[in-house]
């Protein structure tokens, strides 16, 4: 498994230093690095072997990240122990050093997470099970060392130049086709802001540097028996390691924001940030022996500017590296906000496709409207704990919406919202409210991010399948220490007239592969509808004991549920977890609703079936929509085809009048051609 050459033993061995390249580097391109380590660690270990992704074509690897970390923690492992035989001593290293560049910096990261093991709450990926209980050499990790190391993940915008981004933006383009059609997603994508990998990454890893911080402020919404055995985690392996992040300055891959993973980092005393002078993202790893020990500044070449700046990182101690390293306040001018330790509720709502999201935040204050004056909780009266999310992704029209690698981009854009939410808001509560394409990214969220947790969840519109696994995505994965449900209610709300559900996501539900679906329209299987309860009193118990339910049917269209006179009921459940017109009808709204939902029609809230059009359409369209895109497109061959088809001259015309009759009919045929395709282009891109 690991090559002999990618590890070499000096002097007494006290310590280890791995050193893991980039994406399309090898160990040949860390030769510079290696000479520094050699040099200045002359009684350590070095441990850097050619990654799966490495030579030239490394960036077309397919070989799994979670493969390649569980190797290295496998090869790291067994030095460990080889060590003690080796030497012939009961004591292994003394201190382990992890060195990253780039991608490496990323895994550099992992390998100390599952060093410390799980901690309660953010569960690890289940190929990472065997790491749930710290290490032995966990402790022994006393700094790491990255090299423009990626924090937040590359995106094309990150690129440094119109032609980089040019080819970036169509390797994406083709990496994500790939993954799609051949079900094996290129290496270089797990860490693309926003995937799951990354994602587990920064959240496993804020939840580790948090652990000093349990006594004192850090107090993570889980159980009292998880809490219990994270108190105990915390006592014995809390991380004590220097992390050092070295950016060149000429580095257009990793902005100086990214490099801020998080600000509670900033806060500790062990986390440092050294500019490197003449250096951009793939320079910084090239460095040489300067022949005298001037300071970085002084030397004459970037490469013994980048040597010296690297030895500083690896060999000094906390009080010279401050004297060093970029002060807080100078790192950027767009600075994260600090944590708010206080705030214990956080409430996403999400709009879907065709939609701006205006009404997100008019949603969002009242569920801060709705809690200030919760008479549940007094305290809520004069502070408010609530905070939201309603950041866009755009406007998202149908055609791309269809395209499940762009669906995948807005699950990662949402996750990396969710990661940065969980910065600032380490002690919070998440809740979550999602319309129509906004219902998708959290279902898919859910089954793709272990670490993803929600506590209640409101659909409107939905276009998840109606078959999605609510049981299984709920309970915590297995062997997780925390054994909390990831999902603690679900409602959602099935309107009569959602014929955009019902003609196209439930079109597709049909298609196993597929992950749209018509719960939007049908509701969801295995829920239970609190409006087939016989009494207010069945349908109050079951909203308490029931963790997926559904309100069926909603009067409306596809905006049916964000109405405004469903604003109040959605605050609500977030809030408290319960409807106010099931169990106190104050107001003349709520006395409405509630007659609608005892079935008086009159009130216009709820209705009991959904009209005939509306169920034949969602039992229809599986077959309509294919034929409508049959016939769209044999039109459009048609009209192309005629552009060719030439007319024959009537007898006795003269050859270039013909000629010019002929040429007319051609521009008018692709005029028309034109046309229907510009026509068709606007419905699919704007509708």
């Amino acid at each position: 498994m690991v090559e002999e050459m990618a590890f070499e033993t000096h002097g007494r061995s006290n310590e280890l230093v791995v050193v893991l390249h980039g994406i399309a580097g090898s160990r040949k391109t860390m030769e510079g690095v290696l000479t520094a380590i050699r040099a200045e660690r002359p009684d350590a270990d070095i441990y850097c072997p050619d990654l799966a992704y490495a030579g030239p074509l490394g960036a077309f690897s397919r070989a799994p990240i979670e493969r390649i970390v569980n190797d290295l923690m496998e090869a790291i492992q067994t030095h460990w122990r080889d060590r003690q035989t080796r030497v012939g001593s009961p004591v292994a290293y003394t201190a382990i050093i992890l060195v990253g560049h780039s991608l490496g910096g990323v895994l550099a990261r992992k390998i100390a997470i599952l060093a410390y093991g799980e901690t309660p709450g953010t569960p690890f990926e289940k190929e990472f099970a065997a790491y749930r209980e710290p290490s032995p050499f966990a402790d022994r990790i006393n700094r790491i060392v990255m090299l423009a190391g990626l924090s937040r993940g590359w995106t094309v915008s990150s690129a440094d130049s119109w032609m980089t981004a040019f080819t970036w933006g169509l390797l994406e383009i083709w990496g994500e086709i790939a993954a799609w059609v051949t079900g094996t997603p290129y290496t270089v994508f797990a860490v693309r802001r926003g995937a799951p990998f990354l994602v587990q990454t920064r959240l496993q890893w804020l939840a580790l540097v948090m652990r000093p911080t349990i006594f004192q402020r850090w107090n993570p919404p889980i159980s009292e028996p998880a809490k219990v055995k994270l108190h105990a985690l915390c006592q014995t392996h809390s991380p004590a390691f220097d992390l050092i992040q070295l950016l060149g300055t000429q580095d257009d891959t990793v902005s100086p924001e990214d490099m801020l993973d998080n600000s509670v980092e900033m806060e500790n005393t062990n986390y440092f940030i050294i500019e490197v002078p003449n250096s951009t993202h793939q320079q910084i790893k090239l460095m040489k022996r300067p022949s005298d020990t001037d300071r970085a500044i002084d030397q004459d070449t970037p490469e013994h500017q980048r040597y010296m700046q690297f030895t500083l990182a690896l060999t000094t101690n906390r009080q010279e590296l401050q004297k060093i390293a970029i002060e807080w306040e100078d790192v950027s001018d767009v600075l994260p906000d600090e944590p708010e330790w206080d705030v214990t509720d956080v409430v996403f709502v999400i709009h879907g496709i065709r939609d701006k999201g205006f009404w997100t935040q008019k949603i969002a204050r009242r569920i801060k409207q709705f809690a200030r004056t919760s008479i549940s909780d007094p305290k809520r009266i004069t502070n408010l704990p609530y905070r939201s999310v309603t950041a866009s992704y755009g406007y998202f029209a149908m055609a791309p919406f269809v395209l499940q690698p762009v669906r995948i981009r807005k699950v990662a854009w949402l996750m990396d919202q969710y990661t940065e939410a969980r910065v600032r808001f380490p002690n919070a509560k998440f809740s979550y409210v999602g319309h129509s394409n906004g219902t998708y990214l959290v279902a898919r969220a859910l089954k793709d991010y272990p670490a993803a947790r929600f506590a209640r969840i409101l659909f409107a519109g939905s276009v998840v399948r109606s078959d999605f696994d609510w049981k299984a995505i709920a309970e915590a994965p297995s062997g997780e220490l925390c054994r909390a449900p990831r999902v603690e209610k679900v409602l959602n709300y099935v309107a009569t007239k959602d014929w955009v559900v019902a003609a196209f996501p439930k079109a597709m539900q049909r298609f196993k592969s597929i992950d749209l679906g018509g719960a939007g329209h049908d509701g969801f299987e295995g829920a239970f509808t609190l409006n087939n309860a016989k009494s207010l009193e069945e349908a109050q118990a079951a909203i308490k004991d029931r963790n997926v339910l559904q309100l069926a049917y909603v009067e409306g269209r596809h905006d049916a549920a964000i109405r405004e006179m469903h604003w109040r009921d959605i605050a609500s459940f977030v809030v408290t977890g319960t409807l106010p017109w099931l169990t106190n009808a104050d107001t003349k709204q709520q006395k409405k609703t509630q007659d609608s939902f005892l079935g008086n029609l009159d009130a216009g809230a709820f209705a009991i079936q959904q009209p005939t059009w509306s169920k034949l359409l969602g039992k229809l369209s599986s077959v309509a929509l294919p034929v409508l895109a049959i016939v769209l497109a044999g039109v459009a061959l048609w009209l192309f085809l005629r552009i060719f088809w030439a007319v024959p001259c009537l007898p006795g015309v003269e050859p270039a009048a013909c000629a010019a009759q002929v040429t007319n009919d051609v521009l008018i045929r692709a005029i028309w051609f034109l046309a229907y395709i510009a026509c068709i282009r606007v419905i699919v891109t704007r509708y």
